[in-house]
């Protein structure tokens, strides 16, 4: 199936999804190809990433995954900024990055890192927000993969710019005698 839910509106995408769910329980090959990674994720067994006709890797979605990063990242949202003796103490559970009021803890011991964060936002008279498990998503994973970053709208547009001019450019050059006069009776 190539791009099976491609242009389907919500409700038909979903019972199509679940058509190919089903065809799991029949024992039944299915060859997809599609550029939703979710929807990939979602409905196969084995997963081949391709990168300009090559497969990069071929896995179940789950190795592939790990591939790259099996640590979970336990992410909270507190009601205040962590100070910097926070931050030190949490190190001591894993690796740690904050963004204002966001904190990450990548840590193999995902209790130990909740605890913590439940532990110092208290003592420091702070609410978590938010408090989530991260595992890389087969996204993240075909990014680091691949390498394939997305491109900025700016630089789209140059780019199509480009190769606009470049093909008006060389079309005049092949056009040089062309004149619609001559061209129409």
């Amino acid at each position: 199936m190539d791009e099976p839910t491609s242009g389907l509106d919500v409700v038909s995408a979903r019972a199509l999804r679940r058509f190919i769910e089903g065809l799991r329980t029949e024992e039944t090959t299915v060859l997809l190809t599609t550029h939703y990674i979710e929807e990939a994720d979602q409905l196969s067994d084995q997963i081949a990433i391709m990168v300009k006709g090559n497969i990069v890797i071929m896995d179940t979605p789950e190795k592939i995954k790990q591939s790259v990063r099996d640590t979970p990242v336990t992410e909270a949202l507190l009601s205040g900024d962590p100070d910097t003796p926070m931050i030190h103490k949490l190190q001591d559970v894993g690796k740690v990055k904050c963004t204002d009021r966001m904190v990450r803890v990548e840590t193999e011991n995902v209790q130990e890192a909740i605890e913590a964060l439940i532990r110092l936002s208290s003592q420091r008279g702070m609410r978590i927000e938010e408090i989530n498990t991260l595992r890389p998503s087969l996204e993240d994973t075909f990014v680091e993969l691949t390498g394939v970053r997305a491109r900025s709208c700016s630089d789209q547009a140059r780019s199509k710019r480009s190769r606009f001019i470049t093909l008006f450019h060389a079309a005049m050059k092949s056009c040089r005698n062309f004149s619609w006069e001559s061209s129409h009776p």
